[in-house]
């Protein structure tokens, strides 16, 4: 049941699990120089040890540049596979803000992944600058501390795991499939995340312990499996409606998980697609002008959703190009803003 597209967290997912509301004091150490460079640059684990923290050794023209290398140094430490679904990442960002209360660390960490500004990596302090007279180089050396920032993270999965229970109680404790759906899924979402987190908590504490929370993974995926199998859509294309049309229609109804049947459905997806030769007055240029609609009727709840428009012009070299490329946009259309529309609208109940 996961989506196939992945961000692959190197130096990114450190800055989206790294990143805090606080300052980093990068310069209030005291900055030495001269010709003879201190040994911490070449054998920094000797003042501060591998198993109580993460080091990173930087140097450059400027000093900036030299707490930038720094920075980035240990950043590399990070860099194994971890992955999470894009998806996720901004639902929970969504759940968070949605809740009407303040973001948890994790959350801040999220928001701010495209921030790139190395001031704001959590709990990583500079503890010796150094500028070398012969070379014209600073040296930085920048520290993390492996105890108070496992903490931090053991912080921000307990809070996640409290999440989690709320979601799962609800969605256990609701007769209506598609609030269970609602619930469920966000359930999904801050497992996933909470998942990623404990990967690097695991990374930072030096151990194979991870915070365990109220549901495993093989239970998460039955009950989600079973539910999503409980729901089920009927499909009603309009006369003449290209039989592409229903078959893209399958594909997004079998992205989510739910089961087709020919009657007494919970959703009916109405559709059709309206052609129209346009004339465009230039030659070899064939064009089409279309309209695709979609109206879903929820009929567990017996009210119709706003009804998905989408009118475009599409332009080829000749007819059999033309309608080639309208029904790639149409699929594409489908996949993309219709499901996501319908999705929003099953994760409100």
């Amino acid at each position: 049941m996961k989506n196939s597209k992945r961000l692959l967290f190197g130096v990114q997912w450190l800055a989206m699990l790294l990143l805090f509301s606080c300052t980093v004091t990068q310069n209030s150490v005291a900055q030495q120089s001269g010709k003879v460079k201190p040994d911490w640059v070449e054998h920094p684990d000797k003042k501060y040890p591998g198993n109580r923290y993460i080091v990173g050794v930087g140097s450059g023209d400027t000093r900036q540049a030299a707490d930038d290398n720094a920075f980035g140094n240990i950043s590399k430490v990070f860099q194994a596979e971890v992955s999470v679904d894009e998806t996720y990442i901004q639902k929970y960002l969504e759940i968070e803000k949605q809740g009407k209360h303040e973001l948890s660390v994790s959350s801040q960490m999220l928001e701010k992944s495209g921030v790139k500004s190395n001031q704001n990596l959590k709990n990583i302090k500079v503890k010796e600058a150094f500028f070398a007279e012969n070379e014209g180089l600073y040296y930085v050396l920048a520290v993390m501390d492996r105890l108070e920032t496992a903490d931090l993270y053991e912080q921000d999965i307990e809070y996640n795991n409290e999440k989690i229970n709320e979601f799962l109680t609800a969605s256990r404790q609701s007769s209506d499939k598609l609030t269970r759906f609602a619930r469920l899924y966000k359930v999904k979402t801050i497992f996933e995340v909470n998942k990623a987190l404990n990967q690097q908590y695991r990374l930072i504490s030096l151990s194979q312990e991870e915070i365990a929370g109220p549901i495993t993974e093989l239970e998460l995926d039955q009950e989600w499996g079973n539910l999503i199998r409980s729901i089920n859509v009927s499909l009603h294309p309009a006369e003449g409606t290209a039989q592409e049309m229903t078959d893209y229609m399958l594909e997004v109804i079998g992205s989510i998980g739910f089961q087709v049947v020919k009657e007494n459905s919970d959703f009916g997806f109405n559709y059709s697609l309206e052609l129209s030769e346009t004339q465009l007055n230039r030659p070899n240029t064939f064009g089409y002008n279309w309209k695709l609609t979609v109206r879903t009727d929820d009929n567990l709840h017996q009210r119709a959703l706003r009804a998905f428009n989408l009118e475009q012009r599409t332009v080829s070299i000749s007819e059999n190009q033309a309608r080639a490329l309208l029904m790639v946009n149409v699929k594409k259309a489908l996949n993309t803003q219709f499901k996501k529309d319908f999705m929003a609208y099953l994760e409100s109940l």
